[in-house]
């Protein structure tokens, strides 16, 4: 099996933590209190979710955003 990498994007949502997404994957989302916590559940969990999608019969997404990626910003937490 081919490995697939899907670009994340975690954003800073003030008072409220993190949230984890992923645009080549509608409806995966992971929240955290911190961006290491976002990062770490959603890699644990990514592979689970797209598992699901095909278990379940429906079409797991295949990465698509690797040319639209902007650089890496950091964020103050």
């Amino acid at each position: 099996m081919a490995v697939r990498y899907y670009f994340g994007r975690v954003t800073l949502n003030p008072g409220q933590g993190f949230t984890g997404t992923f645009p080549d994957v509608p409806g995966f989302v992971v929240v955290g209190d911190s961006v290491e916590e976002v990062s770490q559940t959603a890699a644990q969990r990514l592979s689970l979710y797209l598992q699901t999608l095909k278990d379940k019969g429906k079409e797991v997404p295949l990465p698509q955003t690797e040319k639209h990626v902007t650089p890496f910003q950091p964020v103050d937490e």
